[in-house]
């Protein structure tokens, strides 16, 4: 979205990617490294795979929300 700074959009182009390729791109790798230190984008890197593993978790086992959780 035209309407995200390049600091916020970066790492959601990089959480797209690896949700979609299981690769960040070479062109967003770049960018991250502008505004972003290794350790931080490391930190997305397995931010990312943390959350794709447990909801594969929580799918796989038919956890449901709790009563009083609405989902989208």
């Amino acid at each position: 979205d035209a309407g995200w700074n390049t600091h916020d959009a970066l790492p959601l182009r990089a959480a797209d990617e690896l949700h979609q390729d299981a690769f960040i791109k070479d062109a967003t790798w770049q960018g991250l490294k502008q505004t972003f230190s290794d350790q931080q984008m490391m930190d997305l890197v397995f931010t990312c795979g943390q959350y794709t593993m447990v909801s594969m978790a929580l799918n796989s086992f038919g956890v449901q929300l709790d009563a009083d959780i609405e989902g989208f």
